[in-house]
């Protein structure tokens, strides 16, 4: 989650970002010998990978498909589609919903191999 934090005063401009892209920066009327506008469109770029960032992070999301490693099915993955319920949910905690059946394959496939 990012915190985005503008202040002004006395000609100073302090934008704060608390993210991994952007750290707090105090900017005069200048940034690197640059028009603040150049700062600006530094802050714009790191508020819109921050954006992206979130939105990867939300996937699935309702009636979206995917995938799950299944070792009671002879072909290693389900396909369902994501209705945020208690399963689905418990499947996305713990990490077992994928994109692709391939790589639902391959999670099943590690499973196997622990209990060889």
């Amino acid at each position: 989650m990012s915190n985005i934090n503008i202040e002004i005063s006395n000609n100073v401009v302090v934008v704060s970002i608390d993210n991994k892209y952007c750290g707090t920066s105090v900017i005069p009327k200048e940034y690197n010998n640059e028009p603040v506008s150049v700062f600006v469109g530094h802050i714009s770029d790191c508020i819109t990978k921050a954006i992206e960032d979130a939105k990867g992070k939300m996937w699935p999301e309702k009636g979206d498909v995917y995938y799950i490693p299944t070792l009671s099915n002879c072909n290693l993955y389900g396909e369902l589609t994501y209705g945020d319920d208690y399963f689905d949910r418990l499947y996305k905690k713990r990490g077992l919903i994928f994109k692709t059946k391939e790589e639902a394959i391959e999670a099943a496939k590690k499973m196997l191999e622990v209990v060889k």
